[in-house]
């Protein structure tokens, strides 16, 4: 419910859609991309019938002080003044028709406005930003639990940046269109395509033709904003994993659901000889079986509701838990769900009530008074089956959780191992702000002198976060690929091994004008044959390849390596608008280091806080969302393992009372304790066997699936299968074994009294 729940919450969502990029650059290869030229929507709005609003943002870097305080919010952007007029999020001080009209307005989370305030009203404030130039809080947004792909700590104005709303050169905004409510999304969206390209083809000196030759592509697809979450257009791999992992959970939760009704009959049955005197004087007393089964029905009912009543409490008390290690915002009940919950609720209790209780209602009421009576429980073979078969579907979910788990973290632990590529250890990456980045050299050449450094560069962009794709032409034809710029010794720092020719040096002053790297991923994509000396285009500028570099997991070790160009040319304003630092210190320094470069950031940025990252947790964090669904896994998995097999000896303590009479009969013939228990054990092998073989194959589809989303993934081994298999059998023969004791070592004296 929470994960289908994303954005359908908006006010007018069915009619906003997200202009994505579905383009193909050299007629094969298709690109599809969430950004959009900035012009778009002033086009859009000019030329598109159909359209009632847009609105495009661009992401952010900034940190506010306040007094002695400092603020560096995550989630941080850009946007123009129609930006509320498409998303009518809630203010709780401010007004969202104005916030964003002046220049230098921000609007500000309610969490982050109670941080930099208090629970003052802040609108008219001032705030001193990383560029030290104040800005004026406009308007505070209104916390809201409820479940949205847009997340935002400030929203500032884009009026306060250099105008790029006629660029047409570079896709760098998120653009968003509020269609009228009679308007066709796919017309729409051909019109929207047809302004594309024409704009586009125009920046670049060439006619559309020209552009869409060779059968290349570039349009817009309108992405529906509820969908956005389970179904990215522009990743559609991220959306095959949260979709597989939705169900995987909800298959999970009904699977625990059904073993427990499987459970509940099973006990049932097997404490019915407790039941059966009742039974039988009620009906000699003149109670009909539908009254007696009433009864029953009403007691698993009651059952339920404490059970209920119980569930509900350890839920309230988890939900925290499961929040943070999930990072989502569950609540059983809040205004907007206790009507669907309470119905969902009252739902469950009856068919809970009535699967797991029809048949055992119908068990109990049909004992025989004149039986019963004189001691006879025995209501024949007939419903064995039912039971046994109903073992067999517990012992299934439970192989083939036990061995899915286990395939889970192997993979898991396959993805904390794989090489990267790259040595990320023992190197701290931090933003340049202030004089740290318009000094540059200065502060390097400061940094290089501490003891324990080795090597100090800096990038455009953080670690995994290598967002900026263009075109790079080479030889006619246009290919897609990450773009980095990146500063000297910047491959020495991350321990990128070079496999062709050279990276930058300062040695050759051609290295900063027009200099280019790419790795192994790029020259196959382009089918470089002899790379090193190739001559590339990259945004009307000509590139000469100087070297090849090895594959590196830059994107994480659960995406793809795509191709990779890396240059040192200055570009345009918008291309340096931001650096990230990266420090290589020798280990046996690391602290003493750190603090020395805190002092020389404190000499060239006094105003702001020294903070830093270790660049390996970057890419631990990146599996952190495996190993929570891992765990969130395990503790299913294990759940339903518990059920299955407390339904087995459910079943084990049927059998056994219900063969009394043939044990003692075995055992006043001969038969040895070992014999009874093997007789006993052999039934519940066989069904282990069945589910186990049943287990198997769906194992492996599921398996297969799943693994199939990486990019890198383990083979599917029979270890686990074959393991499984093992540990069911020594669990059933433990669990029976301990239930069948009691019936040997029972008296046969007892068991044939009444024969």
């Amino acid at each position: 419910d929470y994960e289908l729940s994303y954005d359908k919450w908006l006010p007018h969502q069915e009619h906003i859609y997200q202009g994505d990029l579905d383009a193909n650059f050299n007629g094969k290869d298709a690109f599809k991309g969430s950004l959009l030229p900035p012009g778009m929507t002033a086009a859009a709005l000019a030329e598109v019938p159909g359209i009632k609003n847009a609105t495009h943002f661009a992401n952010n870097d900034i940190v506010l002080r306040v007094g002695n305080k400092q603020f560096f919010p995550k989630d941080n952007y850009l946007a123009d003044s129609s930006f509320f007029d498409v998303f009518s999020f809630p203010f709780l001080y401010g007004d969202s028709h104005t916030a964003l009209d002046k220049p230098h307005a921000v609007i500000l989370s309610e969490q982050l406005s109670q941080k930099l305030f208090g629970n003052t009203n802040p609108v008219g404030k001032t705030i001193v930003s990383d560029k030290n130039q104040l800005v004026t809080v406009t308007g505070v947004l209104k916390h809201d639990n409820r479940p949205t792909h847009l997340k935002f700590d400030v929203i500032a104005s884009y009026n306060d940046t250099t105008d790029f709303s006629a660029s047409w050169s570079n896709n760098y905004t998120h653009t968003y269109f509020l269609l009228n409510p009679h308007a066709d999304p796919a017309t729409v969206q051909r019109k929207l395509t047809n302004v594309l390209q024409k704009k586009v083809s125009g920046a670049k000196g060439m006619t559309i033709g020209q552009l869409l030759q060779n059968g290349r592509k570039y349009g817009i697809y309108l992405q529906p904003i509820s969908t956005i979450h389970l179904n990215p257009f522009w990743n559609p791999s991220a959306g095959r994993v949260a979709v597989t992992t939705l169900i995987a959970i909800s298959l999970l939760g009904l699977m625990i659901l059904i073993i427990a009704a499987i459970n509940f009959t099973n006990l049932a049955i097997a404490q019915a000889g407790s039941r059966a005197k009742e039974v039988g004087l009620r009906k000699v007393m003149g109670s009909s079986r539908k009254l007696l089964g009433k009864q029953f029905l009403t007691e698993f009912l009651m059952q339920c509701l404490t059970a209920l009543f119980i569930s509900l409490i350890i839920i309230e008390l988890c939900i925290p838990l499961f929040n943070h290690t999930l990072d989502i915002h569950l609540a059983l009940f809040t205004r907007y769900n206790v009507f669907s919950h309470g119905l969902l609720l009252i739902g469950v209790i009856i068919l809970i009530t009535l699967l797991s209780g029809l048949y055992p209602a119908f068990f109990l009421t049909g004992f025989q008074p004149a039986k019963v009576l004189k001691g006879n429980y025995s209501r024949g073979t007939g419903g064995i089956s039912l039971r046994r078969s109903l073992l067999v579907v517990q012992l299934f979910i439970a192989v083939l959780f036990l061995t899915g788990t286990t395939i889970i973290f192997l993979q898991i632990r396959y993805m904390q191992k794989r090489d990267l590529g790259f040595r990320p250890d023992q190197v701290i990456t931090f933003t340049l702000r202030g004089n740290s980045f318009d000094h540059y050299l200065a502060f390097k050449k400061r940094m290089e002198t501490v003891p324990g450094v080795t090597d100090v560069s800096r990038a455009m962009s953080s670690l995994g976060d290598f967002n900026a794709h263009n075109s790079i032409s080479y030889d006619g034809e246009n290919y897609n690929a990450a773009t980095e710029q990146v500063g000297f010794d910047y491959f020495r720092t991350l321990g990128i091994e070079t496999i062709q020719g050279r990276v930058f040096s300062p040695l050759y002053g051609a290295d900063t004008v027009d200099g280019a790297v790419l790795n192994e991923s790029a020259v196959a994509a382009m089918h470089l044959k002899k790379p090193v000396g190739a001559s590339v285009s990259f945004n009307g500028s000509k590139f000469n390849v100087i070297g090849v570099v090895k594959n590196f997991q830059y994107r994480g070790v659960d995406k793809a390596v795509s191709p990779l160009f890396f240059f040192m040319q200055k570009e345009p304003a918008w291309f340096e608008a931001r650096g990230i630092a990266y420090v290589k210190i020798n280990a046996t320094r690391m602290q003493p280091a750190i603090l020395a470069i805190t002092k020389i950031w404190n000499d060239f940025v006094p105003a702001y806080d020294f903070r830093y990252r270790y660049a390996d947790k970057i890419y631990a964090s990146i599996l952190d969302r495996y190993t929570r669904q891992g765990r969130i896994f395990l503790t299913f998995a294990l759940l339903n393992i518990l059920l299955a097999f407390a339904g087995l000896y459910a079943l084990a303590t049927f059998l056994s009372r219900s063969k009394t009479r043939e044990i003692g009969v075995r055992k006043v013939l001969g038969a040895s304790d070992f014999d009874i228990l093997k007789m006993l054990n052999k039934d519940f092998i066989r069904i282990v066997l069945i589910a186990n073989v049943i287990a198997w194959p769906v194992t492996y589809l599921l398996a297969k699936k799943w693994l199939d989303t990486f990019p890198y993934r383990i083979a599917i081994s029979p270890i686990p299968l074959a393991a499984a298999t093992i540990a069911s059998m020594m669990i059933t023969i433990l669990t029976v074994s301990i239930q069948a004791r009691r019936a040997v070592n029972a008296n046969p004296v007892d068991a044939l009294k009444y024969e």
